[in-house]
């Protein structure tokens, strides 16, 4: 007796199948095989074979870029589908997925014909100009439909230059499709304007365009402007232009591998931002650029905290410098990678208009500011006697020098200075459960076991995650450990963590007793490293998998809206 073959199980998920078939139904009924309602009918049926979100969601894909006489045929569709849980979905993919801005918009439209109430004539409300990608754009002239009176809109929202500044880049990014011609005349349009609105996104440009025709361009419209008793009105969008040079800090300069330059631009009342540059003499930067990044906006006492005084916890001695030094030393830099050929950061090109407005190609009023500065500035390294040691030269068979070889003194701890730093932040951890005597439970055990923590950041640590960002995982999760602590006379177990406990952290705890201003996409990075511990802890079976999960779930509640938070109330006892 034969044994009946086994018929094989497809692998496909069925949701892949609802694009092509409901575009298979969408032929049928342009070709006229289906009238409206057998249309209607067989989409239906195919929900319920599928899902409404696939078919909501291959809807969009076929409306997107579709020509007009297949738009009007799924417009026909739209109305019929528009019960509570469409309606929610397509929000949510408005709000929250990762679609193309055309697909968002595409939703949008859609909502629009379901009756939801939709302004299509200002998308401004629904997304974040920094949600524009290039990919989106096919030319510069598509971002018409945004107008620029929305992205005027945008910025004037932004209570911090910095958030300016990030939405000012992605727009010069987006225009790099049209060339400078592109911003020249968008520039020349605002200068038409003649509005304080228009004031304020000249400044914009003028602060942060990489191009210097069009920097001058805009610098001119305001002046003209001016002339008319017309100025830019946005505080945040005014401190770019009226930040002044504050100070600057170095590491050693006579270093033979390295050195960290810190140089800080005053911006609004009392906020600093600083350029943060390493240069490496080792081989193949030979003293270029190797890192750079900005710091976000802060006051000078946060800056001393978190810069000088960590890094002289560690035994990086930072001491201030005047300007004229600490420029020189960016120049010379530059330089070394220009002649090596070393590619400069990516980070570099990123906010390449920042740097060349303050280092590279400063005004004369910046100068003349930080001249002033100078003045009275003591430079806390003093003048370098002879030129430093530079490394280790390999001198060839033939008596020429080879390469800079990034090769450590038989004396210099280089090669460990990422383990000490590592083990500087476990004794950190160490210390703090030191100090935690009066606070363990009667199994002498802390909130967070000492052993979970330290078996914690040994895993990352080992996945390869840095050690600066090991810090801040730490830092994040000692200030929810602090919550717990001073909030409750009894404080909770991890296990027993609701999402009001994280709500409560990141916006009441947090405005009242962390100096530290954030944003809410910053306070999301806090919670991340929450929720990633927990998602540690439930992978050891420290915690069940579903404590895990309510914590995660909690934290997309409380950043589900893009740009703000959504507080989760506490539970009614």
């Amino acid at each position: 007796m034969s044994k009946k073959k086994k018929q094989k199980k497809s692998n496909i998920p069925i949701q892949t199948l609802a694009r092509p078939r409901l575009e298979k139904i969408l032929t049928r009924y342009q070709q006229g095989e289906l009238d409206g309602d057998e249309y209607i009918a067989a989409i239906e049926t195919l929900i319920t074979e599928i899902s409404r979100e696939a078919i909501l969601e291959a809807l969009i894909g076929l409306l997107d870029g579709a020509d007009n006489e297949r738009k009007d045929a799924l417009m026909v569709a739209i109305p019929k589908l528009g019960d509570e849980t469409s309606t929610k979905h397509l929000w949510q993919l408005v709000r929250r997925s990762k679609l193309s801005m055309g697909a968002k918009m595409t939703a949008l439209v859609i909502l629009k014909q379901m009756g939801e109430d939709v302004d299509l004539d200002n998308p401004g409300e629904y997304f974040s100009w920094r949600d524009i990608k290039q990919a989106d754009l096919d030319e510069v002239a598509s971002m018409g439909r945004f107008g620029l009176h929305a992205i005027i809109k945008e910025l004037q929202k932004m209570d911090n230059p910095d958030d300016v500044e990030a939405i000012m880049f992605q727009f010069e990014d987006i225009t790099k499709a049209g060339g400078a011609d592109a911003i020249q005349v968008i520039a020349e349009d605002l200068i038409k304007m003649g509005d304080a609105a228009a004031a304020d996104m000249l400044a914009a440009i003028a602060a942060t365009t990489t191009y210097a025709n069009i920097r001058k361009t805009a610098r001119k419209g305001l002046l003209k402007l001016s002339g008319q008793n017309v100025f830019p009105q946005t505080a945040s969008i005014k401190a770019l232009l009226e930040e002044r040079f504050y100070a600057a800090y170095c590491t050693d300069p006579a270093h033979p591998w390295q050195q960290q330059i810190a140089i800080l631009f005053e911006r609004g009342s009392n906020l600093v931002q600083a350029l943060v540059f390493l240069l490496d003499f080792g081989h193949p930067w030979q003293g270029a650029i190797k890192d750079f990044f900005p710091t976000h906006s802060m006051t000078p006492r946060q800056f001393q905290r978190e810069f000088i005084d960590s890094a002289n916890r560690h035994e990086v001695e930072q001491r201030q410098v005047p300007y004229h030094r600490a420029r020189k030393f960016i120049l010379d830099a530059l330089e070394a990678n220009r002649k090596y050929k070393v590619k400069l950061p990516p980070e570099y090109h990123q906010f390449q208009a920042m740097v060349e407005r303050r280092i590279v190609d400063p005004s004369p009023q910046t100068l003349a500011y930080a001249a002033e500065v100078d003045a009275q500035t003591e430079d806390e390294w003093g003048e370098l006697t002879g030129e430093p040691i530079r490394g280790l030269e390999i001198i060839g068979p033939k008596g020429e020098r080879m390469p800079v070889m990034a090769l450590g003194d038989p004396n210099d701890d280089v090669f460990e200075d990422e383990i000490d730093d590592f083990n500087g932040l476990l004794a950190e951890v160490a210390d703090y459960y030191d100090g935690l005597q009066n606070k363990l439970d009667e199994h002498g055990e802390y909130i967070l076991p000492y052993d979970w923590l330290v078996d914690y950041l040994n895993a990352r640590y080992e996945q390869g995650i840095e050690v600066d960002e090991l810090n801040d995982y730490w830092l994040d999760l000692s200030d929810f450990l602090s919550y717990l602590d001073e909030g409750y006379d009894t404080p909770p177990t991890l296990a027993d963590i609701q999402g009001y406990h994280l709500s409560e952290f990141i916006t009441e705890f947090w405005d009242d007793n962390i100096e530290e201003e954030l944003s809410p996409e910053e306070r999301g990075e806090v919670v991340n490293a929450i929720c990633d511990l927990y998602n540690y802890l439930a992978e050891q079976k420290h915690l069940l998998a579903k404590v895990a999960r309510r914590v995660s779930e909690a934290a997309e509640s409380i950043f589900e809206k893009p740009g703000q938070l959504t507080p989760i109330p506490r539970l009614e006892s």
